[in-house]
C-alpha cells in the first residue's frame, strides 16, 4: 500500500474516532434526554435523530457499500423517530457503529480504494465512500455542536463534568 493510501485511511479513521466522536461525547455529557430529543420546530431534526442518522449512514457506507453486507437500513426512520431513546443507548450504539466502521477502514488496502461499488443506483469508488463518510460525519458533528451550544451555552471541559 502506498504511503498516500495509508495516510488517507489513517487520517480518515482518526477524524472519526479521535476528533468527531469526542466532540459528540462532550456534547452528550451536558444534555438531558429532553434536550437530546428537542426540536426547534417540527421539520427540524433533534440531536437524537442526528445520532440515529449518523449510525445508520456510517454503517451503510462502511458495511453495506464498502463491505458488501446488507444492513437493511430504513433511512427515513432515522429522521421520523419521535419516541426518545436514552442518550446512553444512542451513544452506545454510535460507539459500536464507529468501532465497526473503524475496523472496516483498517482492513482496506490501497488498491481497494479505487475499486468501484454501487450505492443506491450510483457507481462510486471506495475512496469516494470513505471521503463521503468522513465529511458527512463532520457535517452532522458540527450541527450537534451548534445545537448543544444553543441548549446549554458554552461547552464545558469534560473533566470538570465529573
Amino acid at each position: 500500500m502506498s504511503d498516500l493510501s495509508k495516510q488517507f485511511i489513517s487520517d480518515s479513521r482518526a477524524f472519526l474516532t479521535e476528533d468527531y466522536m469526542p466532540k459528540i461525547e462532550r456534547c452528550m455529557a451536558q444534555l438531558t434526554e429532553e434536550q437530546v430529543w428537542s426540536r426547534s420546530n417540527d421539520p427540524s431534526n433533534s440531536i437524537g435523530n442526528l445520532l440515529l442518522h449518523l449510525a445508520g449512514s456510517s454503517r451503510y457506507w462502511a458495511v453495506e457499500v464498502i463491505g458488501g453486507k446488507p444492513i437493511w437500513r430504513v433511512r427515513q426512520a432515522e429522521f421520523d423517530r419521535r419516541e426518545p431513546v436514552s442518550p446512553e443507548k444512542l451513544m452506545a450504539d454510535l460507539r459500536s457503529v464507529v468501532s465497526e466502521v473503524d475496523r472496516q477502514l483498517a482492513g482496506l488496502s490501497g488498491e481497494a480504494l479505487l475499486e468501484v461499488r454501487t450505492a443506491r443506483d450510483d457507481k462510486v469508488t471506495v475512496l469516494w465512500c470513505v471521503y463521503h463518510l468522513v465529511e458527512h460525519f463532520a457535517m452532522h458533528t458540527g450541527q450537534i455542536l451548534s445545537m448543544t451550544k444553543v441548549l446549554v451555552g458554552e461547552l464545558r471541559d469534560p473533566q470538570k463534568l465529573k
